[in-house]
């Protein structure tokens, strides 16, 4: 049954697309961010990414107790899930579909948000300084590559998933975890130093 691989596949991309555009929006704040307008179109794209990644992280949750709901024994491998699909019916089936489409949405605008935040800093001459962006999704994409090759349980998985994507979401919130980055109004900010060019913290269990 594909349903359940892709659905893991897209949360894959989901999280790579926002390591990357969290990384870039934090460039985009730097002091060296001079033009109002620029300013003004980052913050935007960030308080809406904001609200995407919370959305993912409670979507990952929700995907637990469906699970639970559907008698699907979370301690088993996609594998061992796939040679039984006893738990496989309509109801399953349809909640597989919701999720999937969900998560392909969300891939598109996050796709969306980064090309919008590149634009921004390219007419701010300030790309170049953001290469640590795109390397960072390419690192948390192969994480979650490594992770699911190892062939952990879904319960595993789900958990991995959602610690990342918890991160994601306060970096977002108050700039990075390393970095210390500037809140959005009401937001706590996240205690650290500045940008890292090599910056790309391990997944939980994947060191």
């Amino acid at each position: 049954m594909s349903d359940l691989l892709t659905v893991f596949e897209a949360g894959k991309t989901v999280l790579s697309l926002t390591a990357e555009l969290a990384k870039l929006v934090e460039w985009g704040e730097l002091p060296e961010m001079e033009d109002d307008s620029l300013s003004v179109i980052i913050t935007k794209l960030r308080a809406e990414a904001i609200t995407m990644s919370g959305e993912f992280a409670n979507r990952l949750r929700e995907m637990i107790q469906d699970f639970e709901e559907l008698n699907m024994d979370m301690s088993k491998t996609f594998d061992e899930l796939l040679s039984n699909l006893g738990w496989m019916n309509f109801i399953a089936k349809s909640r597989l579909k919701n999720a999937k489409d969900n998560f392909f949405n969300m891939h598109r605008q996050l796709s969306s948000f980064v090309d919008d935040v590149s634009t921004v800093l390219i007419c701010s001459g300030t790309i170049a300084s953001a290469s640590s962006a795109y390397k960072r999704e390419l690192s948390v994409k192969k994480q979650l590559d490594e992770l699911m090759l190892s062939k952990p349980s879904i319960e595993k998985l789900l958990k991995n998933m959602i610690e990342l994507a918890d991160e994601l979401h306060a970096e977002l919130r108050g700039g990075s975890p390393s970095s210390g980055g500037t809140p959005l109004p009401g937001l706590p900010p996240v205690p650290g130093g500045s940008p890292s060019q090599d910056e790309t913290p391990p997944i939980l269990g994947i060191a």
